[in-house]
C-alpha cells in the first residue's frame, strides 16, 4: 500500500535530476510516456509548470479533485505541487512543455492575472476550436525549435514565445469561464421560471412535458437544469413544493387529511398520503401527531 505522495523534483521518472532557474524543456508526449506503458502514475513536479499538448488519441487526466476523459485536441496546464496523472491510449501524440516555477513567475511578474487563473490544474478541450489549438502547439513548437538551436538571442525568443502562449492560454481559459457563466445563469433563470410556473399552477397534476414545453426545451433538459441546481430531477421538485404546502395545512389548521389533499389540489387523497409518506418518510397522520407534540 503506498503511504506517500510519489514527488519527482524533474521530469516523470526523473526523481533525482534538479533544473536551472531558467530550465525550459519541450519533448514529444510519446517519448516518456511509451517508456511507461502510456500509463502516468499520479505525482507532483516540486518546481515545475507543465503545459500537455495532447493532439491525437484518447487520455484520462486525474487531478487530486477531478477527472476528465477526453479525446482530441485538449490541453492541460498543470502548477507547481499539484497531484496529477494520465492514461492514455496508446499512440496518443502530442508535445509537453516544461517551465521551472521560478521562471514561470518571473515572466508573469507583470501579468498577475494569468498567474492567479492557473493556481488550479486547468484543463482546456478544443476539439471544437482546432485554431487556436493549433496555434498554442505551434508555439510550443517553436520553443522546441529554439531551444535545440543555436540562433543568436535565443534566450529572448524563448522568453518571448512563453509569454505569447500564456496569453494564448488565458484568453482560452477566460472565454470557456464565461460560457459557463452564461448557460449556469440561464440555466438559473429557467430554474426560477419553472418554480414560479409551479406556485401559479398550483396542480400537483400539471405534467413535466407541460412544464418543460413552457419553458420551450425538453424534459430531459429541465431534469438536467434541476439537477444541476437543486440535485433533485423536476418531478421531485414538484412533489417537494406540495408537500411543503400540505405541511403547513397538517400544522397550522385543523383539517383532515382528506380535506388537506383537495386544499393543495390531488385528487385522490390516497395518492396524496403515498406520495408524502414517499417525501417525508412519514404518513400525513404520523407527521402531523408528531409534530404537534414536539411544538406545542
Amino acid at each position: 500500500m503506498k503511504n506517500k505522495i510519489i514527488n519527482y523534483s524533474g521530469l516523470y521518472g526523473d526523481a533525482q535530476r534538479r533544473w536551472l532557474p531558467d530550465f525550459v524543456h519541450c519533448e514529444p508526449l510519446e517519448a516518456r510516456s511509451q517508456l511507461h506503458n502510456w500509463q502516468i502514475e499520479s505525482h507532483i513536479h516540486t518546481d515545475l509548470w507543465q503545459i500537455f499538448c495532447l493532439e491525437d488519441g484518447e487520455a484520462k487526466i486525474m487531478s487530486a479533485h477531478h477527472t476528465w476523459q477526453t479525446q482530441g485536441m485538449t490541453l492541460v496546464i498543470i502548477p507547481p505541487n499539484t497531484l496529477h496523472g494520465f492514461e492514455f491510449v496508446a499512440g496518443l501524440s502530442g508535445i509537453v512543455l516544461t517551465v521551472s516555477s521560478s521562471y514561470w513567475d518571473r515572466l508573469l511578474q507583470t501579468a498577475p492575472s494569468i498567474s492567479l487563473a492557473f493556481q488550479e490544474m486547468t484543463c482546456l478541450l478544443l476539439e471544437k476550436t482546432p485554431n487556436n489549438f493549433q496555434k498554442i502547439k505551434k508555439l510550443i513548437e517553436g520553443i522546441r525549435e529554439e531551444e535545440n538551436s543555436t540562433y543568436l538571442e535565443k534566450n529572448f525568443s524563448i522568453q518571448t514565445t512563453l509569454g505569447m502562449i500564456c496569453i494564448e492560454i488565458f484568453r482560452l481559459a477566460s472565454a470557456q469561464n464565461e460560457q459557463k457563466l452564461v448557460s449556469n445563469q440561464r440555466s438559473l433563470s429557467i430554474y426560477r421560471n419553472f418554480v414560479k410556473s409551479i406556485k401559479e399552477s398550483y396542480s400537483p397534476q400539471k405534467s413535466i412535458t407541460q412544464y418543460a414545453e413552457e419553458q420551450k426545451i425538453t424534459i430531459v433538459h429541465l431534469n438536467r437544469i434541476c439537477r444541476s441546481v437543486t440535485d433533485k430531477s423536476a418531478i421531485q421538485c414538484v412533489h417537494d413544493f406540495f408537500v411543503e404546502e400540505a405541511k403547513k395545512y397538517l400544522l397550522y389548521t385543523n383539517l383532515s387529511i382528506a380535506e388537506v389533499a383537495y386544499q393543495v389540489n390531488f385528487d385522490d387523497p390516497a395518492y396524496f398520503s403515498r406520495l408524502f409518506k414517499k417525501v417525508v418518510g412519514l404518513s400525513p397522520k404520523d407527521f402531523k401527531e408528531k409534530s404537534r407534540n414536539l411544538y406545542f
